[in-house]
């Protein structure tokens, strides 16, 4: 069985593989999903802001402030990634 960090870690991987080769049910899931993280106090701005060019707008270059851990999510993949949950359970 895997242990927790390498769950995370395929989902990250997951979730980073669907944002550089999109999928249409994928992006229509991350664009519902964005409406959510778009409004929430959680999502933050992070450093790499200016390197992530996300089609979805609203997220772009933001992180989850809400995950576990000294390394925040990138919406950008978490919203793409068919196992992340959102830490408030709004999706």
């Amino acid at each position: 069985m895997l242990d927790e960090p390498k769950i995370k870690l395929r989902s990250i991987l997951n979730g980073w593989k669907h944002y550089l080769f999109q999928n249409q049910d994928i992006e229509v899931t991350a664009k519902l999903r964005a409406i959510s993280c778009a409004k929430c106090s959680l999502a933050v701005h992070a450093w790499y802001s200016e390197l992530i060019d996300d089609k979805i707008t609203d997220i772009q270059g933001m992180v989850c402030n809400g995950c576990a851990g000294a390394v925040k999510c990138p919406l950008s993949s978490k919203l793409r990634s068919k196992d992340e949950k959102c830490p408030k359970q709004l999706w």
